[in-house]
């Protein structure tokens, strides 16, 4: 199933917009009127995530990536996690020493993730990075697993990832601009 917002005849619109709102490239001014209808309905109802994520989340979410051509590298975590709010991919982050000097430049760390687009690495314990995603809310992230063209870009529980990195910490991250 895919991942919805609850809204509830209590649901205080101005504090969703607080926090979704501010997730680039998302005009949460065009949503709102369809958040405000569902607060009015007596039972309310659920937005699905889409509509809260920026363009490249929307156009990749339970997809594949395109059949690479032989010798190309092919989307990572790493790349779709530093194009988490890019309108246009940016291909330099496939390469991961890329991801890394460009997170030196332009992040620092947190002790908990809180806002969505806050970046998760799992790092072993000889500080290599293992995988990365992308906070959404509570305990989801976005991410793609592996680096072949077999496995889609998905939410995931936050649990569930540690699980399967279950050698590595995660590390928290912030964009300075945040």
């Amino acid at each position: 199933a895919l991942a919805g917002l609850c809204i509830r005849p209590d649901t205080d619109i101005d504090k969703v917009a607080l926090y979704w709102g501010s997730v680039p490239n998302v005009r949460f001014i065009d949503i709102r009127p369809m958040i405000e209808g569902l607060k009015r309905s007596p039972r309310g109802g659920t937005v699905s995530l889409m509509y809260l994520l920026p363009p490249f989340v929307r156009e990749r979410l339970y997809t594949f990536p395109a059949r690479a051509v032989p010798g190309e590298p092919v989307p990572d975590s790493y790349w779709s996690t530093f194009n988490f709010t890019n309108v246009e991919p940016d291909n330099r982050f496939l390469d991961l020493a890329e991801c890394i000097r460009y997170l030196d430049q332009n992040f620092y760390t947190i002790a908990q993730p809180g806002i969505c687009g806050d970046v998760l690495l799992f790092k072993n314990s000889k500080g290599q990075i293992r995988h990365s995603a992308v906070y959404i809310a509570a305990d989801l992230v976005f991410t793609k697993n592996g680096k072949n063209c077999l496995t889609p870009w998905v939410f995931m529980r936050i649990a569930d990832l540690q699980a399967i990195y279950s050698n590595c910490n995660i590390v928290y991250y912030r964009n300075k601009t945040d």
